[in-house]
């Protein structure tokens, strides 16, 4: 069954079942699969940052600077994927369709924001983690003009241990 939910903030509580007018397409051609579930979070994607190394007075450490945009990124992804309700079993094989919506083309790799979405969803218990992600397919429009935002598409390949949707 097609779940489909429209997040405009992790702060507020307001979930509709209309999808962005652009990714209505993708919605309807998604939704013929029966195992699919599907969401779009509001909100500038943001792609994860890599790990930094800073050397002062001979020492020598890494950190993860995490701006507070992605860190929003991230819990409004999560926030999105825990009010989806689906859960996949550990052995289960997972596809994963991201659409991203931008308002410019910008500098980050398509692979950055696909990491920050898949750990948030990691931590929203969608799967064990996130190696069960067996598909994965990521696309960027920037020739809306609408709002930024981004479509998420779920679903089975391989049912493992009965994590069904």
């Amino acid at each position: 069954m097609l779940h489909g939910y429209r997040i405009a903030s992790p702060n507020v509580a307001r979930v509709s079942v209309r999808p962005k007018k652009e990714g209505a397409r993708i919605m309807k051609t998604q939704s013929e699969r029966k195992d699919c579930a599907a969401f779009f979070i509001e909100g500038k994607p943001r792609p994860q940052s890599r790990p930094r190394c800073v050397t002062r007075g001979g020492a020598t450490w890494a950190y993860n600077g995490e701006s507070s945009s992605l860190k929003v990124w991230k819990l409004s992804t999560k926030w999105a994927a825990q009010r989806l309700g689906v859960k996949f079993g550990a052995a289960d094989s997972v596809g994963v369709k991201i659409v991203l919506y931008l308002k410019s083309k910008g500098r980050s790799d398509l692979d950055n924001y696909a990491k920050a979405m898949l750990d948030a969803m990691t931590s929203a218990g969608i799967w064990d983690d996130d190696s069960q992600v067996d598909k994965l397919e990521i696309s960027r429009r920037t020739d809306g003009g609408g709002d930024e935002g981004a479509d998420v598409f779920l679903w089975v390949i391989h049912p493992g241990g009965g994590g069904e949707l």
